[in-house]
């Protein structure tokens, strides 16, 4: 997983690639969102926290002996380098306040 300045890093590289593959800069897009966790609780609390900000988000377990909880959603960014990043940065705080690394964003060019 990468910290959050490097996530800020890759931004303006991923935009340069979705730019290059007709996407515009400063559309809405909607990108996915991830984090991952071995803390059942808190993936719980963090994906209710993620629904009362007002993002859909879904809960899976991945495994069975020692399962990975997963916990994804969507959102719609506008595609600039500055909204990426403030979206990165607000992503992270909410992950943070569980113990969660923010993994990252994807979109679909």
């Amino acid at each position: 997983m990468a910290s959050l300045e490097q996530q800020k890093e890759y931004n303006p590289k991923v935009l340069e690639i979705m730019a290059q593959n007709g996407v515009m800069i400063g559309e809405m897009r909607v990108v996915d969102f991830f984090y991952f966790t071995k803390n059942k609780t808190a993936a719980r609390q963090l994906r209710e926290d993620l629904v009362a900000a007002g993002f859909n988000t879904d809960l899976a377990k991945q495994g069975w002996f020692r399962p990975t909880w997963t916990v994804s959603g969507k959102a719609r960014v506008q595609a600039t380098v500055e909204h990426l990043n403030a979206f990165c940065e607000r992503m992270w705080k909410y992950g943070d306040a569980r113990g969660i690394e923010f993994d990252g964003w994807g979109a679909e060019v």
